[in-house]
């Protein structure tokens, strides 16, 4: 995404979000991943956090952190992995991977520094 979505102002942040159709499994999982801002490819994950799916559940939140090594005035960049998992009729297992939108966010507290 363009812009800054959001101001982090604490070091271990809680991350919101929704989908569409709730999961019929905990066998699914979601993946939080922040970035440095730079790092559009998300090839150097500096936080993340992994949660199951909760049977019928649209909308999850999770804490991420803590976030260490970020100073105000910094951006990270933010997405989530949606790793789903199906049985089919026959028994086997389809994998299918879904990743959200990159979000920006500003760091804009000086509780986060590590010295």
């Amino acid at each position: 995404g363009v812009g800054i979505a959001a101001e982090i102002t604490t070091a271990i942040p809680t991350m919101s979000w929704s989908i569409a159709n709730p999961s019929s499994t905990t066998a699914s999982t979601f993946n939080v991943q922040m970035a440095l801002y730079g790092d559009t490819t998300f090839s150097n994950v500096k936080f993340s956090q992994s949660i199951n799916h909760d049977i019928g559940a649209k909308d999850y939140t999770t804490p991420i952190g803590p976030l260490t090594g970020l100073t105000y005035g910094d951006k990270v960049i933010c997405r989530i992995i949606n790793n789903k998992e199906y049985t089919t009729i026959s028994g086997s297992v389809l994998s299918m991977v879904a990743i959200s939108d990159t979000v920006t966010f500003k760091i804009a507290a000086n509780t986060i520094n590590t010295y």
